[in-house]
């Protein structure tokens, strides 16, 4: 997370700027574990890529976002999330 945070928009992060959000089980493919990080170095952000980079106000994201994200973003939020425990997701074949 650190090294494609600081390639795709020039932010150095540290360990402790990472959380654990879930887990998703693909079965039969491998699994993919989600983090997320909460820093107003977000404003320092700087297209390194070529996707545009875009912020949004959580209340107003766009319509044409990748699915997940309308419940992933809000669950990054959540202040009761449990960080050690993090929930494990099977994708449906």
């Amino acid at each position: 997370m650190i090294r494609e945070c600081n390639e795709e928009v020039g932010i150095i992060t540290t360990n402790l700027q990472w959380n654990r959000l879930l887990k998703l089980i693909i079965p039969n493919d491998g699994n993919v574990i989600f983090f997320y990080s909460i820093n107003d170095d977000i404003f320092l952000a700087k297209q390194m890529e070529s996707e545009e980079i875009a912020i949004f106000e959580v209340s107003s994201l766009p319509s044409n976002i990748i699915y997940n994200l309308k419940w992933l973003i809000p669950m990054c939020l959540d202040d009761k999330l449990d960080h050690n425990h993090i929930p494990e997701i099977f994708e449906s074949i």
